[in-house]
């Protein structure tokens, strides 16, 4: 893909190279099975050609049968044109075919000149809570309890999920979708990075979906981390109790944490009996039109909800008598709208305090936004929170409370807590190692590689077999030595999927074609070696069996020696958490001390070093490239040095 033409990249080829380098998630639209699959074979340059009205993407913009559809389409289009225009810049930035694509994001005016402004539906249905009607809330509530109480009632999880969201003030889909290490259960909060709609860089990273929208006022989302208050925290707490009581589903939780997940609420659907029975789980996303078709089974004696448009009340959140309820905000989605509701309407939050318990604000007004917080010199921890903070929080879930004439001491079991320490499933509040690679990483096995190295499944030393293969294949000698004696082996894509043996014969030239790493030459020449000195590869072995890296290395040196040691982008060691990348780096600079030793056992430095001496090669250590002769060469070939 890469070597093909820009110009003759297809719809299906650019979503798939969208998917694979950009994307967070896979374009289907034009592939085999995709609405508009009969134009995946045609250029993508050529779906834009022509006069407004009369190009291919008119075409298929006129198919769509909704605002919503027709701005779908047109953020697809615009975002399997990104790697195309990379590639086409790349290759000439005059091309005039830049000037027919679609711009970077929705908002850049190129866009709007490609596909015009983004289609508006017509308002269907604005809904609101009416916190008025205390009677109609309370039977709500009670009925959201006598299901979320009951460990044995099928629709616990859902009803659990929900009352949690709305206690809280998160999205269902943050809490349907709520891990393990997004608990903070000795604290009492969540903490989850947001979800974005790119990857590639750390603060771009989709990394969890659910918790907040990209773009908007924010331009980017925001971690979402607030504090519970007693009831929120003690309904996570149920769940996990309830969690660990059944065997199926612990077993489950344990299955799932293997492939780096942990979810907090799982719904168990058990169909048939004896051997006939089968069991299976619902987790994340797909909780959330459950527990909407649960809610339309709950009704009140009141219209706790009020269509603004229609002025039209209901006594449920998922009215069954409305022939559609696509359109609008209804069931599941209303758990944020309540929490909102209540802290506005009823007891008058402090505005910038709700968007802080909403994750729309870092701030809550009680945080001091002088020059020093915004600079950054005054963050706080993860997991702390000013009282007036939690007070917030806690004044929602009293109001609730007393609509309902209880408080959080009437909760079931509510005095036994579940700490991170005693918890049954073991390790399920820790961060899953293979959360960060997996978002961060393409489908290329660069991602394989390092999870595979850090689990011990690959060791950087098996790479010593496919250089020894590149010492037969290059016995001819000369050349440039390309990337480094120190450590400096690439990584091939055998090895990125942990087959040593077979990245033998693919991949980037080894040791007859490497790079004298940069981090080496600085060494050398602080070690008071001249550039113009006798051929430093034996004393640079010397000196760096000391100090494998270099003095005074900055985060974004390490990250970028690092990556070019293995072979792999800086982008693959930003994905990885701050423990991942220790224990990268601490795997690298051991493989580097040991290669190091093995070649001080193999020579003589200082007889190496006379015999050397009097080469007739050209160095530039400058340049940060050594010109060997064939003397040189036949003994890094020999394994020498």
């Amino acid at each position: 893909m890469a070597e093909k033409d820009p110009s003759k990249i297809t719809l299906a080829e650019a979503s798939e190279l969208y998917s694979k380098e950009i994307g967070t998630s896979k374009i289907s639209t034009f592939g085999k099975n995709g609405k508009f699959k009969k134009y995946g074979n045609v250029a993508l340059v050529d779906v834009f050609k022509g006069e407004q009205g009369n190009r291919i993407i008119d075409e298929m913009l006129n198919q769509t049968d909704s605002p919503g559809a027709y701005n779908t389409l047109a953020d697809n289009l615009r975002l399997i044109s990104k790697p195309v225009r990379r590639r086409i810049s790349r290759a000439n930035p005059s091309d005039p075919y830049l000037n027919t694509l679609p711009g970077l994001e929705s908002k850049d005016e190129q866009t709007k000149i490609i596909f015009g402004e983004k289609k508006v539906a017509d308002p269907v249905a604005d809904i609101a809570i009416d916190t008025t009607k205390r009677k109609g809330l309370k039977e709500f509530f009670d009925q959201i309890d006598a299901i979320a109480d009951d460990p044995k009632n099928p629709k616990q999880a859902l009803a659990n999920a929900f009352r949690s969201s709305y206690f809280s003030g998160n999205r269902i889909g943050l809490m349907t979708n709520l891990q393990g290490s997004e608990y903070l259960i000795d604290r009492g909060a969540l903490s989850v990075e947001p979800q974005t709609k790119k990857v590639g860089v750390v603060e771009d990273q989709e990394t969890r979906a659910g918790a907040s929208k990209a773009g908007g006022f924010r331009k980017k989302a925001i971690p979402y981390t607030v504090p519970l208050n007693e009831n929120a925290h003690a309904y996570l707490q149920m769940q996990l109790k309830n969690n660990q009581a059944d065997p199926e589903i612990a077993q489950f939780i344990r299955e799932e944490a293997k492939k780096g997940k942990a979810p907090i609420f799982v719904h168990k659907v058990v169909a048939g009996e004896g051997d006939k029975r089968k069991v299976k789980f619902v987790t994340g996303k797909n909780l959330s039109g459950l527990i909407s078709d649960m809610l339309g089974d709950i009704t009140v004696s009141e219209e706790i909800v009020v269509d603004n448009q229609s002025k039209k009340g209901y006594n449920s959140l998922f009215p069954k008598e409305l022939k559609t309820k696509t359109q609008g905000k209804w069931g599941s989605a209303l758990s944020r709208n309540i929490h909102a509701s209540i802290a506005v309407n009823e007891l008058r939050v402090d505005q910038q305090m709700i968007d802080f318990l909403h994750g729309r604000s870092l701030t809550s007004g009680a945080a001091n936004r002088g020059q020093t917080a915004k600079l950054g010199y005054a963050k706080r921890p993860v997991g702390s929170f000013f009282q007036s903070e939690k007070d917030a929080q806690q004044t929602i879930g009293n109001w609730i409370n007393g609509v309902q004439g209880k408080d959080a001491a009437a909760i079931p079991d509510v005095q036994n807590r579940v700490s991170k320490a005693s918890y049954a499933l073991e390790g399920f509040f820790d961060q899953p190692e293979s959360s960060s690679t997996s978002v961060a990483s393409t489908t290329d096995g660069r991602s394989n590689f390092i999870q595979n190295l850090l689990d011990g499944k690959v060791e950087l030393s098996d790479m010593d077999k496919i250089r020894e293969k590149r010492r037969l294949a290059n016995k001819s000698g000369g050349g440039k030595l390309n990337a480094g004696i120190i450590g400096g082996v690439s990584v091939v894509s055998g090895l990125m999927s942990g087959d040593a043996e077979a990245s033998a014969d693919v991949g980037t030239q080894m040791i007859g074609e490497e790079v004298l790493e940069r981090g080496t030459i600085e060494m050398l020449k602080k070690a008071g070696l001249a550039a113009r000195s006798a051929n430093p590869v034996g004393a640079g072995l010397t000196i760096a069996a000391s100090t494998v890296s270099t003095i005074g290395e900055q985060a974004f040196e390490k990250e970028d020696r690092v990556a070019k040691q293995l072979g792999i982008s800086r982008n693959d060691i930003l994905g990885l958490s701050k423990e991942q990348k220790e224990k990268l780096y601490g795997l690298v600079d051991q493989d580097n001390r040991n290669k190091l030793s093995k070649e001080q056992e193999k020579i003589s430095l200082g007889e190496q070093m006379r015999s050397l001496s009097s080469s007739p090669a050209t160095r530039s250590l400058d340049s940060g490239v050594i010109e060997t002769d064939p003397a040189i060469d036949e003994m890094l070939m020999s394994g020498q040095i």
